[in-house]
């Protein structure tokens, strides 16, 4: 779960079945991740831009990918269920 208090975030989420893991930096990844066209992306992904005082939560075994989308410091925090 992660609350953001200053800022804006995008985030992609792939469900388990999709799940993967990347070595690039984020800023690459997501420069090529958002040039491929839609109909192109195989996986299934959930995209969604976060907003001061938004709560994201991220299902247990979901990958996620997360880039600050404006020229200013995101604050937020995050906690880790583990149960």
């Amino acid at each position: 779960m992660n609350v953001l208090f200053t800022g804006q975030k995008i985030w992609y989420m792939f469900p388990p079945s999709s799940n993967f893991y990347s070595t690039q930096p984020v800023n690459r990844w997501f420069k090529q991740f958002e040039g491929i066209s839609s109909r192109n992306k195989k996986q299934n992904y959930i995209k969604c831009v976060q907003n001061p005082g938004d709560i994201v939560y991220v299902p247990d075994m979901w990958g996620h990918a997360v880039l600050s989308t404006k020229d200013e410091t995101a604050i937020g925090i995050a906690h880790l269920f583990n149960g």
